[in-house]
């Protein structure tokens, strides 16, 4: 990471963690450590906010990221498809 010192320290002390911890976690150890120090599973607003302006990924902006959770939901309400299919 391209971090002065300073940068380094203030993350290390505001999150109690260094950084080379932070590097090193996975999806997993992200989410579990996010569930210690909050007391709760991270989520993701679906409220829009017009003020906000896309300068990079525009689903954070449209309020569209979805975990992975929601996106097995909206699977399993997926109707099949029982159309037969000629050749």
């Amino acid at each position: 990471m391209y971090l002065n010192k300073t940068v380094k320290n203030i993350i290390e002390k505001s999150l109690g963690k260094s950084i080379c911890d932070l590097i090193q976690m996975d999806y997993d150890d992200e989410i579990k450590f996010l569930e210690e120090n909050n007391g709760e599973k991270p989520s993701f607003s679906k409220e829009v906010d017009h003020r906000i302006f896309a300068r990079g990924n525009h689903l954070i902006a449209q309020k569209r990221i979805m975990t992975m959770e929601e996106v097995d939901e909206e699977i399993t309400r997926w109707k099949k498809d029982e159309r037969k299919k000629t050749i």
